[in-house]
């Protein structure tokens, strides 16, 4: 699971900021990108239990997803993960029973997306990731 090492590396950049900048951190907010498809209450659980157990800090973890949203950059529309969720499980995820979670590349690279999606409006492959993808820290609250 990516989400322990996503945490492992929040909390190294953290310690790194707040020995910088000698602050004490009160909390954290993080941003996960839609199409990094995080468990976000396992990335939750890994980020406090790394604060606790190697820095020592009993913090509060806000997470934030941020909605996925491309372009067709052939008929110009704009579209949400949601809208082509259906393609992806038709490629990937065919055979699974019901209950199963479909693993897919996309979770891993989210820049696969253009290679597995199309615009659900003209069908063309190009499309372009507007915002969605990723993890990163939004801000770190000292006190």
């Amino acid at each position: 699971m990516h989400e322990w090492s996503l945490a492992s590396s929040i909390v190294l950049t953290t310690k790194k900021i707040a020995e910088e900048k000698k602050v004490q951190v009160k909390g954290v907010d993080i941003v996960v990108g839609e199409l990094s498809q995080i468990d976000l209450e396992i990335l939750r659980d890994a980020l406090n239990t790394l604060f606790k157990e190697e820095l020592g800090w009993s913090i509060d973890v806000r997470i934030e997803v941020e909605k996925a949203k491309l372009k067709c950059n052939t008929c110009g529309y704009e579209f949400g993960f949601n809208e082509v969720w259906k393609q992806i499980k038709e490629v990937f995820c065919q055979d699974l029973e019901p209950g199963e979670e479909c693993e897919n590349p996309i979770h891993y690279v989210p820049e696969l997306a253009s290679s597995f999606i199309k615009c659900p409006k003209c069908g063309s492959p190009d499309l372009e990731i507007i915002s969605g993808r990723g993890v990163w820290i939004k801000s770190i609250r000292v006190g």
